[in-house]
């Protein structure tokens, strides 16, 4: 199976017989098979696909998903919802009672304290900084407060850059972790994967039938896949962080992959083209999950942790366990 990532500004996708193609300027960019497409990304405003295509896709069950050049989530397009009632009404259950929500969220900070921990350790960061998220993980672990398990990661989150700032090399301009617009390279690739990485966890959302928009650490929101963005927190340090970082660090990601357009530093084509390669290949990393037998790669634990938190909200398994990282 494939996934397609459309981002050359100015191209036309259409359906032409079983394949989906796309051109520029009669050019042609991609032919493939659609009966071998399992989603389509479409990165930038200045690409078009026909009606004809969607509709088949959507028919297919192909989801796509739309995505700015800067990385952000706008939404996507999918066929009709899986019958997911009771998997939803639980989830909204769930979530509804303030000390099992806290519960949900404290896990989630939890973990992704741990993987920041275990990161820096990596790095040769100063022990005194990891023992100081260590200790915050701790915190987190025993509040029953949503609002203090928040805080507890803002305040991790403060270390952890600040921790990371000395260890990219002076050129990249990296102060700390910024968004919305990214000032640097760094935080422009991490936007990026972030989002790749959430848009993933909404298709898995959808796949098992919960709401992606209810969520316990990130408040709803009617534009926000809160339950995405809850889920996605502990698979960032050991991630997206790592393999961003370490792609800078070992010359896979360079500044020429990057350009400043109004005031915000962007992805350039080729950066983009690279990126998706790096992406892909750390989507094939292996991991164990508390729901498979064995070590298996990181997208297919994308959709066992959306599982994992169905049985959480069903109250048949009592939290959210982490993932093993090889």
């Amino acid at each position: 199976m494939t996934r397609v990532y459309l981002t050359e500004q100015g191209a036309v996708g259409h359906k032409r017989g079983g394949r989906l193609e796309v051109d520029k300027d009669g050019q042609p960019l991609l032919r493939v098979p659609l009966a071998q497409v399992e989603q389509v990304v479409v990165v930038g405003k200045g690409i078009q696909l026909s009606t004809a295509l969607l509709v088949d896709l959507l028919r297919r069950g192909v989801e796509v998903a739309f995505l700015s050049r800067s990385g952000r989530y706008y939404g996507k397009a999918s066929g009709a919802p899986n019958g997911g009632a009771l998997v939803r009404a639980a989830q909204h259950a769930y979530l509804a009672n303030p000390s099992k929500a806290a519960s949900f969220a404290s896990a989630l900070v939890c973990h992704k304290l741990a993987g920041q921990d275990t990161h820096l350790q990596a790095l040769g960061v100063p022990r005194a900084v990891c023992e100081r998220i260590a200790l915050l993980c701790q915190a987190a672990g025993r509040s029953r407060d949503v609002d203090q398990v928040r805080g507890y990661e803002g305040a991790a989150a403060a270390l952890y850059w600040q921790a990371l700032v000395p260890l990219v090399p002076p050129g990249w301009g990296f102060q700390g972790r910024r968004h919305h617009p990214a000032p640097d390279p760094l935080n422009a690739a991490l936007s990026f994967g972030y989002t790749l990485v959430l848009q993933e966890l909404v298709a898995c959302i959808n796949i098992v039938g919960l709401d992606p928009f209810l969520g316990a650490l990130h408040t709803p929101d009617a534009s926000r896949p809160s339950l995405a963005l809850d889920l996605e927190e502990p698979l960032r340090p050991l991630g997206v962080d790592v393999w961003v970082l370490g792609a800078v660090l070992q010359g896979s990601l360079a500044l020429a992959h990057f350009h400043m357009e109004e005031e915000r530093v962007l992805l350039t084509p080729d950066g983009r083209r690279q990126f998706m390669r790096l992406y892909e290949s750390q989507l094939a990393r292996r991991v164990r999950h508390p729901l498979a037998p064995g070590w298996i790669t990181l997208r297919q634990a994308l959709e066992l942790q959306a599982r994992l938190a169905s049985q959480v909200f069903a109250g048949t398994r009592a939290e959210l366990e982490p993932l093993q990282w090889r």
